[in-house]
């Protein structure tokens, strides 16, 4: 949820704005835990309010502060969040420090007790009605327009949250988002998966591949495990590219495309066709190996539409001038 803030912010809120240096401080000479290490660069990826504790809208501009989509930036933003939350106004802060306390609790980790205390100065306790305004708070929400252009604003477990509050109030979901109000396993999940582990090394890709055979959880938690593992590998640069995990485990979009693109690709309005991309898949496999990883090359001539068609957009267009090019 993003708020109107009135208060100009300080430029040294969280790691993002001094590069880390006030949490080295605080550390000393102690080693820096490895969930940070490993913790998603923010710097670099979209921002969407969901990953945020703190989302605003200033006279400057819109801010996000204190990441918390990983343990690691959580951990960090919690030393952060301790040190310049002083700055904000009392129920802002309190808000954050609620956010912040959520998630550590989702990542098994203790808060401290200034956050506690600081989450403590507002508690509250959210009707469905409430909860659609604090997630919506245009007033015309009931205008589907409306709600697509703010679900666009969230994270894949922002919009799943969001699209299941609306389905409680007896909301009709826009068509684009209406995968994240599903509720049953789709068709997608295989398709998904195998995009994911052609983005990856052969070892990660094996690790990521044994997720098929994943059984007796619930959609959800599927969701949520392979949201980790996006994370932890860096793969939700790649949204948009890759279906997210709500849309892998409850969609049939990618089952459907299969189907509808059976016999050729659409590349910069070009087609190409199966026979085409096989026949370039066996004659150059020494250069795709080379470009693209020798299990990309075997699956390419194996099923040249479904492989092809499932590549991120540089991929699908580099591999559509190789054949080109002859």
């Amino acid at each position: 949820m993003q708020i109107k803030l009135a208060t100009e912010l300080p430029p040294i809120m969280d790691q993002y704005d001094d590069g880390g240096r006030l949490f080295l401080d605080v550390l000393g000479s102690a080693e820096i835990p490895e969930i940070v290490k490993t913790a998603t660069d923010m710097s670099r990826a979209a921002r969407y309010p969901a990953d945020f504790a703190l989302a605003a809208n200033t006279s400057s501009g819109p801010v996000f502060k204190y990441p918390l989509l990983d343990p690691g930036n959580a951990v960090v933003s919690t030393v952060y969040f301790e040190k310049t939350a002083g700055y904000l106004p009392a129920d802002v802060r309190a808000a954050a420090a609620a956010r912040l306390v959520s998630a550590l609790a989702d990542y098994g980790l203790q808060p401290s007790q200034y956050l506690t205390d600081a989450m403590s100065a507002q508690v509250k306790t959210a009707s469905v009605d409430d909860a659609l305004r604090e997630t919506f708070p245009r007033k015309s929400v009931s205008l589907i327009t409306d709600v697509e252009e703010q679900l666009a604003q969230l994270s894949p477990r922002g919009k799943r949250e969001a699209a299941l509050l609306l389905k409680s109030a007896s909301m009709r979901l826009p068509a684009a988002y209406a995968v994240y109000g599903e509720t049953a396993f789709g068709s997608d999940f295989e398709m998904a998966i195998d995009a994911r582990a052609r983005l990856l090394p052969a070892r990660q890709a094996e690790a990521l591949l044994e997720m098929k055979k994943v059984a007796g959880v619930s959609p959800d938690e599927l969701a949520s495990a392979l949201y980790e593992f996006d994370v932890d590998l860096h793969l939700t640069q790649y949204y948009g590219h890759i279906p997210d995990p709500y849309q892998a485990v409850f969609g049939t979009s990618l089952k459907k495309l299969a189907m509808a693109s059976k016999q050729h690709v659409v590349v910069n309005d070009r087609n190409y066709s199966a026979q085409q991309i096989a026949d370039f898949a066996n004659t150059h496999a020494d250069d795709l190996a080379s470009s693209f990883g020798s299990e990309l090359a075997r699956e390419l001539a194996s099923s040249p539409v479904e492989v092809l068609g499932s590549l991120p957009d540089p991929h699908r267009h580099a591999i559509a001038r190789m054949i080109d090019a002859g």
